[in-house]
């Protein structure tokens, strides 16, 4: 019995010594004091007992970089005035997290002994009140959830600014999210004191929210809270003026001149520089494929067509070479007979990349770019769009920046800044179309293109029109295509080209009139594709055969600890 006895004394003597040299926090004190420029400054007192297990240098202390301040996140800044052991300024280190930073209080290469100790963190934090109808508040996590310790003693004081009275006051006790009521508070003019009525357990802590006097506590100027809509005001109120400003005396155009029916190709152009020039440098597909027609009437190439065999179907192509010596050629037709057939007479159009097609349809886009890009661009104006493009972008950047750093912003600035970029992008649109005036020489080309279209579009016939031919339909077939009219020509010599029983011969298909009105949109897809090179496979090389990732190679990032 005796031994038994001995046997629980020494059982219970060695776990109360356990649980009394667990490492907790014994007191856990904090002081906040309300300035009346609208920052608070807070002196945490925090008494550990340390074992060396987690507390081995000393302590670390989370401040969070954001919360909710008037129903809207922003970010929060901290100043470290003072940190101290046990009353004497102690070494530390910060390090960055995804949402704040670190305090490591103590230094690396110097271990505690087991004992009490008591640290001081000292700090100010801006912008830290809430401005309310009938009140301004105070809302301030005193003891965070994120305490990894057990916390025997907790309280908190705060003092108001300048004898301000409080009228409403809160505190909640326990984890995240809750609204434990475990505490005592006591009022002593603007001096509240908090005082937990119970031991905290890990991740758990106080909150207080106090709302006081108005007209205190400085409250956010003007700008503070509708700067972002100020600035972007100020940027339309530069952009609208120079928007119709420069269109007025740089953007109204000349009057355009009346377009007339010609029955000619207007001022010699190849089909594919009509092409070039009324499509405005763009789609430089149907200029190519314009230019390759040609070629064909001209007896130089011969197009064969045949059903794909790809997975997707379509139409494949094949060009041959017919006649090598060239006579008065453009430059631009010349050029795709020496590259399409630089080492053979034919190449096969189905899409699997060949750098001969890649070649010949950059190199056809240069020529007609070096001969007729002023005449296109001639009058578009668009170094007037440079300035309130940069203009945009910088008003753009400060009412960001005005919305994300000046806390007191109100959340509907957030709204003009959606609402600026879609006006602004809408209004550099319409203004990059409206200040283009085309030059005379340009809209009387222009004039002449639209009247020789309207003689390849209208079925009806009209006085002095040339005599209708297969020579004549085929002449001018190209320039059909390069203004989207090859319908309508078609059908203009339908009858004709019937009754002659007529066959084309610089193609394989019998019927002229499906060739002609199907021949652009997938001779000009393949064409395309031909030309293209295919991606590079692999997204950064091996994996020894297995394919790659989780994170495709090099250096990890993760772990923690410290």
């Amino acid at each position: 019995m005796k031994l038994y006895s001995q046997t629980l004394v020494f059982f219970f003597l060695f776990c109360s010594s356990f649980l009394l040299g667990q490492e907790r926090i014994l007191d856990f004190d904090v002081e906040v004091e309300v300035k009346e420029d609208r920052s608070i400054e807070v002196k945490e007192y925090i008494k550990v007992f340390s074992e060396g297990r987690k507390i081995k240098r000393g302590i670390t202390r989370e401040l969070l970089d954001s919360r909710k301040l008037e129903n809207r996140k922003i970010k929060t800044k901290y100043d470290i005035i003072n940190i101290q052991k046990n009353g004497i300024n102690e070494k530390y280190h910060t390090e960055s997290t995804g949402n704040g930073f670190i305090i490591y209080i103590g230094q690396r290469e110097v271990f505690l002994n087991p004992g009490e100790y008591t640290y001081l963190i000292h700090y100010t934090v801006p912008n830290q009140i809430g401005f309310y109808a009938d009140y301004d508040e105070i809302y301030w996590n005193a003891i965070g959830t994120d305490v990894d310790f057990k916390i025997e003693n907790a309280s908190c004081t705060v003092t108001l600014p300048n004898g301000a009275k409080p009228i409403q006051n809160f505190a909640y006790v326990g984890g995240y999210g809750e609204q434990g009521s475990d505490y005592s508070v006591e009022e002593n003019g603007s001096i509240l004191t908090y005082k937990v009525n119970r031991s905290l357990s890990p991740y758990e802590g106080l909150t207080f929210a106090i709302g006081f006097d108005k007209g205190i506590v400085k409250a956010p100027d003007f700008f503070s809270r509708y700067g972002t809509t100020i600035i972007l005001g100020l940027g339309f109120l530069f952009l609208l003026p120079y928007f119709f400003f420069t269109w007025w005396k740089y953007g109204k155009d000349h009057p355009s001149p009346t377009s007339e029916i010609i029955f000619d190709v207007p001022d010699n152009l190849s089909p594919g520089a009509m092409a070039y020039v009324k499509n405005e440098g763009r789609k430089s597909d149907v200029s190519f494929a314009t230019s390759v027609i040609s070629l064909a009437i001209k007896g130089y190439i011969k197009i064969d067509k045949k059903e794909s065999n790809s997975f997707f179907g379509g139409e494949d192509f094949s060009l041959y070479r017919t006649l090598k010596k060239k006579e008065n050629l453009p430059v631009e037709e010349s050029n795709i007979l020496d590259f399409l057939f630089e080492t053979k007479d034919y190449i096969s159009i189905d899409g699997e990349y060949d750098p001969r097609m890649s070649n010949a349809m950059s190199t056809h886009h240069s020529i007609l770019k070096n001969k007729y890009h002023d005449i296109v661009t001639q009058g578009n104006n668009q170094k007037y769009i440079i300035l309130p493009m940069i203009i945009s972008a910088i008003i753009l950047i400060l009412g960001i920046v005005s919305y994300a750093s000046i806390p007191y912003t109100y959340g509907f600035n957030f709204f003009f800044i959606i609402a600026f970029v879609i006006l602004a992008l809408l209004g550099i649109i319409l203004y990059s179309y409206l200040i283009k005036k085309p030059t005379i020489a340009r809209l009387n080309l222009k004039s002449r293109i639209e009247g020789f279209g309207m003689y390849l579009g209208l079925i009806e016939d009209f006085e002095n029109q040339p005599e209708p031919s297969v020579d004549h339909f085929e002449e001018f077939f190209p320039y059909a295509l390069a203004l989207g009219k090859e319908s309508q020509w078609a059908n203009k010599f339908k009858e004709l080209l019937e009754k002659m029983n007529y066959r084309p011969t610089w193609n394989n298909n019998p019927d002229y009139f499906i060739y002609g009105t199907n021949f652009m949109p997938h001779f000009r897809n393949r064409s395309v594709t031909t030309s293209q090179k295919p991606p590079e496979p692999g997204s950064g090389g091996s994996g020894s055969g297995g394919g790659g990732f989780s994170g495709g190679g090099g250096g990890g990032g993760g772990v923690g600890g410290w």
